[in-house]
């Protein structure tokens, strides 16, 4: 399981009843990248040829997936339209994103619908990993592995599974783990 987050200041809980005299202060939003080409492929793999996917790498953004952000900032930006300024600035907004070149994409395009009237954002875009480092953390990780060996949505899901993992394993000619879970160490890896 690969967790990638981009922040940015966004997103109020519709659910909330404000009186007449409440006032929204500040948002949050976190999202994830958007649609990107496999990172893996297994040998006879008939579409790990670059050129069905326009030539891009394995684990870039794709056109579908800087569109998803640019709708997702057009979609913000009607839903807040009296909250967010029209111009871009810094004093209102902070985008945050891991180093990745696909999740530094995914923010300009989100910026990109958010501010249509605004030229190239990019350098509005501050890249952090600390956001990864509790996927280092010890005791994370064995509270990680405790829920997905010990709860019944993840064992369950894994026996009703097991004979489509035993044929991955076997067909697939790449590692599949024992456990789908048990990628907790590589989301740190990936970003």
């Amino acid at each position: 399981m690969r967790f990638i987050y981009i922040l940015a200041v966004l997103n109020v809980c519709s659910t909330i009843k404000c009186d007449d005299e409440s006032k929204l202060l500040s948002f949050l939003q976190i999202f994830r990248h958007g649609a990107r080409t496999p990172m893996l492929f297994y040998n006879e793999d008939p579409y790990k040829d670059s050129s069905y996917w326009d030539g891009l790498k394995s684990g870039q953004l794709t056109e579908e997936g800087k569109q998803q952000l640019v709708e997702l900032g057009q979609y913000i930006r009607q839903r807040y339209t009296d909250f967010i300024p029209k111009n871009y600035s810094d004093k209102y907004l902070t985008v945050t994103s891991v180093s990745s070149q696909r999740n530094k994409e995914s923010a300009a395009s989100y910026l990109k619908g958010l501010f249509p009237e605004e030229d190239d954002l990019s350098n509005a875009i501050h890249v952090d990993n600390s956001v990864l480092a509790r996927f280092l953390d010890p005791i994370y990780i064995m509270e990680y592995l405790k829920l997905v060996t010990t709860e019944a949505y993840f064992t369950n899901f894994i026996k009703e599974n097991e004979d489509s993992f035993k044929y991955l394993r076997k067909h697939a000619t790449i590692l599949i783990p024992e456990s789908c879970w048990a990628v907790p160490r590589l989301s740190h890896q990936t970003l």
